[in-house]
């Protein structure tokens, strides 16, 4: 449930251009993803920082996030 809460807020920051936040959220969604050894968590925080990174015009690092994902 923690890790839906902070993919949901980074996604809602990313929207919101609040950059920072919304790496925040990722992190520590990612380390949530980590702690419970969930694959499948991982890839969606993954796909969110491909989002992220593809907002910021960093086309090269968001193709490297959604091909991990």
């Amino acid at each position: 449930m923690i890790f839906l809460a902070k993919d949901f807020l980074a996604d809602i920051s990313i929207k919101q251009g609040k950059i920072e936040q919304a790496q925040k959220f990722l992190m520590e969604g990612m380390q949530t993803a980590h702690e419970n050894n969930d694959d499948c968590s991982r890839a969606y925080v993954m796909r969110a920082l491909a989002i992220l990174e593809l907002r910021q015009g960093n086309f090269n690092v968001a193709q490297t996030w959604a091909n991990q994902a």
